[in-house]
């Protein structure tokens, strides 16, 4: 879900440096990672071999030329780029960040946590190096968890609420590290809790994209503690935006079912069939189906969706969605 998770958030270098005529441009269009990806790596290539950069500020010019590197899918390039970053300078906290994403984009979060480790010791106050980290620890506790490594998982999500928890003490005036942290705290199951980062979110007024995903977020997340009323103003408000997925529409479903409506559940499962019909439309429809005296396509739709995937019925079931 994540692939390119740490490359947004630390491009932005800052670099000052000395205005030598014959090769300011280079370092200029180096600094701005102005045009292609071609041109980026042509400008910072031109200021690392002019010889007139060293030390922080040679580091910082191998650092956006290994992001370029990446972006461009030329990914042994990036490394050595990165490697040799850090040789320079070990204390350039950037460039640990974006050499640990670029593992993470690569499907290697246990090689990203050393530089993580040390971006946090070295900077203990930097909340980007903090959530970072959080997030890497919540893609470690996902992949314990497939494992079934269940306590390993739980060590994970909890090293994850730690750095949260100071990325929001660092910055609490954004939304960013409410909003990890309360995808987190489902992970673990405080579902309660999430909602009161959710809470936070909506009152920083994030722009209507993420507006969007935490009003769903928390219709699920009240759901499934049986905050009925607030699931169903958040989803029904959801579906006011321009931009929908099925999401709402198949929360909504399991509320008003929840709630005794099956016809209406009905008509929001046909709904949310133009977006997606998957496991857990079918068997929301199937539920439906039977409450409504269908048993025949009701037992139909269940048995079809628990053979389609089994886990993601067991989410809806989860949430208080039982034939």
């Amino acid at each position: 879900m994540r692939a390119s998770l740490f490359l947004s958030l630390m491009l932005a270098v800052l670099w000052g440096l000395p205005a030598e005529a014959q090769s300011r441009s280079a370092r200029e269009r180096c600094i701005a990672m102005e045009g292609t990806g071609a041109e980026r790596i042509d400008a910072c290539s031109r200021a690392i071999a002019s010889g007139l950069v060293t030390g922080r500020q040679l580091s910082v010019a191998l650092t956006n030329r290994a992001a370029s590197y990446t972006l461009m899918d030329q990914h042994a390039l990036a490394l050595a780029d990165y490697d040799r970053a850090i040789e320079i300078d070990p204390r350039f906290v950037e460039a640990r960040l974006q050499r640990a994403g670029f593992f993470v984009a690569r499907g290697q979060p246990d090689q990203s946590m050393a530089d993580l480790d040390r971006a946090v010791q070295l900077e203990p106050e930097n909340a980007d190096a903090r959530r970072a980290r959080g997030t890497t620890h919540q893609i470690l506790g996902y992949a314990a968890r497939a494992k079934g490594q269940i306590d390993l998982a739980t060590a994970h999500y909890n090293g994850s609420l730690d750095d949260y928890g100071e990325a929001i003490r660092l910055s609490p005036s954004s939304w960013l590290g409410f909003y990890d942290r309360a995808v987190a705290l489902e992970q673990l199951g405080q579902f309660e809790a999430a909602i009161a980062d959710y809470n936070e979110i909506l009152v920083r007024r994030p722009d209507e994209h993420m507006t969007y995903d935490v009003q769903v977020r928390r219709c699920k997340a009240g759901l499934r503690v049986g905050q009925l009323e607030l699931a169903l103003r958040d989803c029904t408000d959801a579906l006011g935006y321009r931009f929908i997925d099925a999401r709402p529409l198949l929360y909504r479903a399991a509320i008003l079912l929840r709630q005794g409506n099956a016809d209406a559940a009905l008509q929001d499962i046909a709904a949310s069939w133009r977006y997606y019909g998957d496991a857990q439309a079918m068997f929301v429809r199937g539920v439906a189906r039977l409450r409504m005296g269908d048993v025949a396509g009701g037992e139909r739709d269940i048995g079809m969706a628990r053979a389609q995937d089994s886990a993601a019925v067991q989410e809806m079931v989860d949430l208080g969605v039982e034939p």
